[in-house]
């Protein structure tokens, strides 16, 4: 089963377990193979992490401790994949392809980026598992990494849309959306990306190929 994923994704490094990642920019991102309880199957998930810190805490245990984007994979009945451990991977492969504007395990454009997650926002199989919040927050703290100027070009984008959401409904699980948008915009650009590097150090992600937005 792995060595299919492998196969197919030559920038991936299997991590541990079912885990297959590579780092790249102020992520890790790539496939986590997940087996389901009381049957010999396994569903594939994309998913990213972030390396610049999650609100429990910047180290790379705490970033790693759950995704900041994870998404299942769907098969031409919109059902999610189940597959058997020895089973080709054809189908969700090319599936995960046409999902994604980008390659895994390779560079990654910036603005290709910025528009898969605009396209996922609006991908009917993801709306109700999406909270905007934290895409924004993804969006923002990619553009972080980049500069300071893209940061606020991104800024005015999230301002131009937050207002037009349910405050209460979207903003419940943040202390509310004054409380949610300040913390995002305190984020010191020197700081982002002294953490992000410490992670991307880590002994523990030695093994993983690097790569980066473009």
């Amino acid at each position: 089963m792995i060595k299919q994923w492998l196969n197919e994704y030559e920038g991936l490094t299997k991590f541990k377990n079912d885990k297959l990642y590579c780092i790249t920019g102020p992520f890790v991102l790539g496939i986590e193979l997940v087996k389901l309880p009381r049957v010999q199957k396994y569903r594939p998930h994309f998913v990213i992490y972030s390396l610049y810190g999650l609100p429990s805490g910047t180290t790379l245990k705490e970033c790693m401790s759950y995704p900041v984007i994870m998404f299942e994979l769907f098969n031409t009945r919109n059902l999610q994949f189940s597959l058997n451990f020895e089973e080709e991977i054809t189908e969700v492969k090319d599936s995960l392809n046409n999902f994604l504007t980008f390659r895994i395990g390779e560079n990654i454009s910036f603005e290709c980026f910025l528009n898969w997650l605009d396209e996922a926002i609006d991908n009917p199989n993801l709306k109700s598992r999406i909270r905007l919040p934290e895409i924004w927050e993804v969006r923002y703290n990619l553009a972080l990494y980049f500069s300071n100027k893209i940061a606020d070009q991104v800024l005015e984008e999230i301002n131009s849309s937050i207002e037009k959401l349910d405050e209460e409904r979207c903003f419940k699980n943040y202390g509310g959306r004054e409380k949610w948008y300040r913390k995002l915009i305190e984020r010191d650009r020197t700081e982002h990306l002294r953490i992000v590097e410490k992670n991307k150090n880590n002994k523990e992600l030695k093994s993983l190929s690097c790569f980066n937005f473009v």
